[in-house]
């Protein structure tokens, strides 16, 4: 196992110096010794468990007793990967392959836009947008939301934002009346083309999408660089709406109680 990780942080370091051209490599491994190609590609690696250390000290402190609160499962297990004395890459639940070395630096690469991507949405929810922080949420949320604060995610509550500013005119993480859910389907998403999104094509009309991230912008003064992070952590929860509820034909088809990218009142 050890010598597997030192080959595959090897190949990491090696991917990074050449860019994956097998040419160069070989020209690299005959003038550069093992341990410096050793050391970049564990300082690569290194580099994803000191953002994620960063990220866990500002926001979720307490993590090792009580979890990492408002992530989904496959973005707890990244960070609790990371956080590991030897960094882990998680490739998540749909693989089945779990925790494991990173190898290439395609993991490297993803596994840095993800902390991005969660260090933005994370510091817009919790800094700029006035959403309780996970470890004092429990008394802000209890009577609030109908599901409980363990189904409550960043990206339900900021998908949730989304909806209200465009059905209210303002950010509020408030739950959805079930009143409201022909005006989801109708007013925040719209028939596409066959098969763009789910079966029935719905899919959230690109306009409302870019007035709130528009909106976003300006709320919390981010740079363009954390903007194009947390711009691209929206559009993956409103995809994952797409895929939710875009096959549905009808408001009355639409049943909250099975609904998860954003909340609904019981």
């Amino acid at each position: 196992r050890a010598v597997a990780r030192l080959f595959a942080l090897v190949n990491v370091g090696l991917l990074f110096l050449t860019d994956g051209d097998r040419a160069r490599a070989a020209g690299v491994l005959a003038d550069v010794s093992l341990r410096e190609i050793f050391q970049v590609g564990f300082s690569r690696v290194a580099d994803l468990k000191t953002a994620a250390a960063e990220l866990a000290r500002r926001y979720w402190p307490d993590w090792v007793a009580r979890g990492f609160g408002f992530l989904e499962q496959d973005e707890a297990e990244l960070m609790k990967g990371l956080m590991m004395r030897v960094p882990q890459y998680y490739g998540g639940a749909a693989t089945g392959r779990g925790l494991r070395d990173f190898g290439t630096m395609d993991e490297v690469r993803m596994t840095a836009q993800a902390l991005r991507e969660l260090g933005a949405a994370a510091r817009a929810c919790f800094e700029k947008l006035g959403i309780p922080r996970p470890h004092e949420a429990k008394a802000a949320l209890a009577e609030v939301f109908a599901l409980g604060p363990e189904d409550i995610t960043l990206g339900n509550l900021m998908l949730t934002g989304f909806v209200n500013f465009t059905l209210k005119g303002e950010f509020d993480i408030a739950p959805l009346a079930r009143k409201d859910a022909g005006r989801v389907l109708n007013d925040v998403m719209a028939v596409g083309s066959a098969g763009s999104a789910g079966l029935g094509g719905r899919r959230v009309r690109p306009d409302r999408l870019e007035r709130f991230l528009i909106w976003l912008g300006e709320s919390t003064g981010f740079a363009p660089s954390e903007m194009e992070a947390l711009s691209g952590f929206v559009r993956k929860q409103a995809r994952g709406l797409e895929a939710e509820v875009g096959g549905l034909a009808a408001a009355e088809d639409l049943d909250p109680r099975y609904v998860r990218t954003i909340l609904f009142e019981r």
